[in-house]
């Protein structure tokens, strides 16, 4: 548990209080004793016994208030004005050193205890180590080199013993046992703020000391999670090199596998038709160019991560379309179209829409290039909210092995959130995509 401020506030201004009231009623000792003597008629019996003339009494109250009053507004304004100047602090101190010792000059040094106020102060104001050391020693050679016997020669002082004898016996027990009390209630109270103040410091530096320990913590954890994000980053950039060599593999094997089949059927067509229709032969060839044509922007489309160039400037239902057409145009093979036109009001993404032509191109180039179909037919259709697409083609289908074609298709399709199956039937080969859609 840590140490109040506000206890060593209040121990510091009880301690302000005792010293005010010690050094008050050490003033009024001579006063009255200086009056007493006067009207008595006893200055003789006292200038014999003290050995000096004692300076005016009024004198001695004044400078007394007078120097209090100064002490107590140096406390104020560097407690309210320069609390956070430092070096107007240290003036501060300096100037209450000064007053604390002309306040003990005044009373014939009959009171050092107030230089303990001006310890305290040093300690709880000032900041610096070396300058609260030499402010110390300063004070230290200040109580021990204001004595009694050194001053009191040169400046003519009067010990308070010569006062107090002045007074009866009773009134002079009662006066010096209030001054004791008061003295000594003073210098417990500079124990215990000393106390304070340096269990304070000491549990600041070990506060201070543990927060260094975390800060050490917290650098080795961040330095661990640092190497471990940069391990991260670069696992994340290998995958992402090689999510982005597949994609470019797919892509280019979707586009380039496309367009190759579909002249490579062209041309079966244009050595069937060249003996028999010249015209339909170059009409054949022209058609078999723009598909070469159509293939090439694909794959500079894939290679530049774009859609297929037949989706950047048809609508997705209107692309399938195209590519139903074009394969019938360029080859012999029959391939049939059957969607609801309600479909086109399908809210799909332009991923969705890349995978379904990827699927209809895919399927289309397997059905001509390996299993050599004559037919194929292209169905699709809204199943509650998915839409299912089927391609059913009547080429060789004894068996067949899931290919980088079919896997890439089946990954497109899955990362969408849909499923891609495929199994030879009676018919032939058949493929059943089914992705996930909402209507509007």
């Amino acid at each position: 548990m840590g140490t109040n401020p506000n206890l060593i506030n209040k121990i510091r201004n009880g301690l302000i209080a005792v010293n005010s009231l010690c050094m008050v009623l050490v003033t009024l000792i001579i006063f009255f004793a200086t009056a007493q003597i006067l009207n008595s008629l006893t200055a003789i019996d006292f200038l014999t016994h003290a050995g000096a003339v004692p300076k005016s009494r009024y004198l001695t109250l004044f400078f007394t208030f007078l120097l209090l009053i100064l002490f107590l507004i140096n406390l104020y304004l560097r407690e309210n004005r320069f609390q956070k100047n430092e070096y107007a602090a240290v003036i501060s101190c300096m100037i209450e050193v000064f007053i604390s010792s002309a306040l003990i000059i005044n009373v014939n040094t009959a009171y050092k205890s107030i230089l303990l106020l001006v310890i305290a102060d040093v300690f709880i104001c000032l900041k610096n180590i070396r300058i609260k050391i030499a402010f110390i020693i300063l004070i230290m050679i200040i109580y021990i080199g204001i004595d009694f016997e050194f001053f009191s020669e040169p400046m003519k002082m009067v010990p308070l013993n010569e006062y107090l004898n002045i007074f009866t016996r009773q009134t002079r027990y009662l006066l010096a046992g209030c001054k004791s009390i008061l003295q000594g209630v003073a210098e417990t109270l500079f124990v215990v703020c000393i106390f304070l103040i340096v269990q304070r410091e000491v549990l600041q530096k070990t506060r201070l000391e543990e927060l260094n320990d975390q800060l050490r913590k917290s650098s080795e954890e961040l330095k661990i999670a640092n190497s471990q994000l940069s391990e991260y980053a670069a696992r994340s950039e290998k995958i992402a090199e090689t999510r982005e060599r597949n994609r470019i593999a797919m892509e280019i094997h979707d586009t380039i596998g496309h367009s190759l089949t579909g002249i490579a059927a062209g041309l079966e067509a244009c050595n069937a038709l060249i003996d028999i229709d010249k015209e339909r032969t170059k009409e054949q060839i022209r058609r078999i160019s723009e598909a070469a044509r159509k293939g090439l922007v694909d794959v500079r489309n894939s290679v530049e991560r774009l859609k297929p160039d037949e989706l950047e400037r048809y609508y997705i239902f209107d692309a399938i379309e195209n590519i139903v057409g074009d394969l019938n145009a360029v080859s012999s093979r029959n391939v049939t179209l059957d969607y609801a036109s309600s479909l086109r009001e399908l809210p799909l993404s332009a991923e969705q829409e890349v995978a379904l032509y990827r699927v209809l191109q895919e399927s289309t180039t397997n059905a001509v290039r390996h299993g050599n179909a004559r037919n194929i037919a292209i169905r699709m259709i809204l199943e509650e909210s998915n839409l299912v697409v089927t391609i059913i083609d009547d080429g060789n289908c004894s068996s067949f092995e899931e290919g980088f074609g079919l896997t890439h298709m089946r990954e497109r399709i899955e990362l969408l959130g849909g499923t891609a199956e495929y199994a030879c039937t009676s018919e032939g080969f058949r493929v059943r995509v089914s992705l996930p859609v909402y209507r509007r």
